[in-house]
């Protein structure tokens, strides 16, 4: 309901000569956004606003027609006076009338929000989240009837017409960065503390080795030098590459396996990495890279069968930087990936996969923040015990709740976004790797994530990844 409006054309609308110097600043995209926003109001609409709002988590078993029948019947409940909701503590034998918890706003825990001041009360049950929100007019009047004749005499801002700043910008150097910026903040809503580091992150992602790296032809010369891993007596052989993968630009955003070769026998990893080096990159050790891997920690518990027992293993210990590589008494500085390599080693007559990883220095940085991801829903149960505790360690204790989370959608404008083409057909190898990817971008709070350690795994009889994702801060 809306009762009086302004609106100032945008015609006679112009900037300040300082709002023109900062633009060409693209290192003070932050402090613009910062101190100026992102639109200018030129409209208004004064009146009140009587609304429920329903949102839906995936653990709701409710269907979305379910979800508007229950909706449709609180609103006449609500806005019309018609009691069309059973009593909650009645039961109904039949399911299609039982209505869920969330939807009953009258009940008193909602009762106590409004009685305490809330003006939008919110009741939460069963995966469904229900706000009845008022805006305008008196929140405490008894039902929306009341409420309407309250609005004329307290009425609130309800409607708001917005242009963006940068339509006032036309023609001006440096409007294109800042309105890509402004698209992005508005599309991700990082925290305006992390604007600076996350616009630094948003370039183009690439995977390497690229397309043209890897072998299309035969490779049979490949495959005899190659060490394989056997799954049984019968069983096809899974070779592994072991070139190292070294990114040409900073930092590592993802990992994935990857079967390749003519015949997609050859199991290979991949690193995503940024098209550009963020600006706090360049800030590189003049110390040259170091390898570090799985087998530099000998110890049987960490060998996992991928099917049995007699045949191919996976080691799983973490790969992480080593602590004693800054020397007491030097700068700070934080180690992150820039390679991967895959090997097989032997022990007690059976084949070992191992993961190296490269570390670069990065001077007058610190980690402040890490987690663990990987490319599967669930842990496989067959797992030893000591993997299994270090995987509750890594975070696999909120498996159930990430299983409710919706797919992942990998915005890439790459020719091959998930990979490299392969033959159409069956691949029989694909029953032992799991090939998804695992990576970390602007969706993910607060945007600029890098790697700085990986594990392979074994779940559910297939090798898989699992990578440590970490957050950098500068130190004074």
């Amino acid at each position: 309901m809306e009762y009086m409006s302004a609106h100032q054309h945008e015609s006679t609308l112009s900037c300040h000569i300082s709002v023109y110097r900062t633009i060409n600043k693209k290192k003070q995209t932050r402090n613009f956004i910062e101190k100026y926003g992102t639109h200018i109001i030129v409209g208004l609409g004064l009146g009140g606003q009587d609304v429920v709002y329903v949102k839906q988590d995936n653990s709701s078993p409710l269907s979305p027609s379910e979800i508007k029948e229950h909706l449709d019947r609180l609103g006449d409940q609500l806005f019309t006076g018609t009691c069309t909701l059973p009593p909650s503590n009645r039961k109904n034998r039949d399911h299609k009338f039982k209505v869920p918890e969330a939807f009953n706003v009258f009940d008193a825990q909602v009762t106590q929000q409004r009685l305490q001041g809330m003006i939008t009360p919110v009741s939460c049950k069963e995966g469904v989240t229900v706000i009845y929100s008022k805006r305008g007019g008196n929140a405490a009047a008894s039902d929306h009837s009341e409420w309407l004749l309250t609005v004329p005499t307290m009425p609130d801002a309800i409607n708001f017409k917005l242009v963006p700043i940068t339509s006032l910008l036309k023609g001006v150097t440096g409007v294109g960065f800042l309105s890509h910026a402004i698209n992005l903040y508005l599309r991700y809503k990082p925290q305006i503390e992390d604007l600076r580091y996350f616009l630094d992150f948003q370039h183009h992602r690439l995977w390497a080795p690229i397309l043209s790296d890897l072998p299309l032809g035969p490779c049979s010369n490949r495959q005899g030098a190659s060490p394989a891993l056997n799954f049984s007596l019968v069983g096809s052989k899974l070779y592994v590459s072991s070139s190292e993968v070294i990114v040409p630009r900073l930092p590592v955003t993802g990992m994935r396996l990857h079967l390749e070769g003519k015949k997609n026998n050859r199991l290979g990893i991949h690193l995503q990495h940024l098209s550009n080096n963020p600006t706090f990159i360049d800030e590189r050790s003049a110390k040259p890279p170091i390898w570090r891997g799985s087998e530099m920690i000998s110890d049987e518990r960490y060998y996992e069968p991928v099917q049995w027992r007699m045949f191919a293993h996976v080691c799983t210990v973490p790969v992480k930087y080593d602590p004693r590589w800054a020397s007491a008494g030097s700068p700070s500085a934080a180690y992150i990936v820039s390679g991967a390599q895959l090997h097989v080693k032997v022990h007690d007559s059976t084949n070992i996969l191992h993961l190296r990883l490269l570390y670069t220095q990065l001077p007058g940085h610190a980690v402040v923040q890490s987690k663990w991801a990987h490319n599967t829903a669930r842990l496989s149960g067959k797992g030893s015990f000591l993997s299994k505790s270090l995987a509750a360690s890594l975070g696999a204790g909120g498996v159930d709740k990430e299983q409710q989370h919706p797919a992942r959608i990998h915005i890439d404008s790459a020719v091959f976004a998930g990979g490299p083409p392969v033959p159409v057909g069956t691949q029989r190898l694909l029953k032992f790797v799991e090939t998804s990817q695992v990576t970390m971008g602007p969706q993910d709070s607060p945007g600029y994530w890098l790697v700085t350690g990986a594990k392979l795994d074994v779940e559910k009889g297939k090798i898989s990844l699992h990578v440590k994702f970490s957050l950098l801060a500068p130190v004074s």
